[in-house]
């Protein structure tokens, strides 16, 4: 389960990149372009910064279930933006979703004791695989 939340996170950024130029097309605002990615990311930093309170608070499954929500609510606004402004607020929800998600995934992984093996398990969530073990071992020192 951690993996499908880098992973989201992820595939949506290559999405809305292919998908921008016919947004800007649709609704105008090629001046904010660059914002649509820009406020993403950002709203994600932060997002991915508040996941250790988060866990605190919520637990594991309500973690996951407030970034899903998130991220879905974002996804579905940004559907059905009228205009650039309002997408530009949308992908900021986005953004804090896809964050929450991808926190979410490497603090849940180190909860589950994957100790030196860390970078070796970022490697396989970013590849999208499920197990570490379907990614290789890192070499034994």
């Amino acid at each position: 389960m951690p993996a499908v939340g880098v992973l989201v996170g992820a595939i949506n950024i290559y999405l809305a990149s292919s998908l921008l130029p016919t947004a800007v097309a649709d609704i105008g605002g090629a001046g904010f372009y660059a914002w649509n990615m820009t406020i993403y990311l950002v709203a994600m930093v932060i997002a991915t910064m508040l996941v250790s309170r988060l866990l605190a608070r919520w637990g594991d499954v309500g973690a996951y279930l407030l970034g899903f929500g998130v991220f879905l609510l974002g996804s579905l606004t940004c559907a059905v933006s009228p205009e650039m402004p309002v997408l530009l607020a949308d992908r900021g929800a986005q953004g804090l979703g896809a964050g929450l998600l991808s926190g979410l995934g490497f603090a849940a992984a180190m909860a589950a004791g994957v100790g030196l093996a860390y970078p070796h398990l970022a490697v396989a969530m970013m590849a999208g695989t499920p197990d570490p073990e379907e990614g290789g071992r890192p070499p034994e020192p």
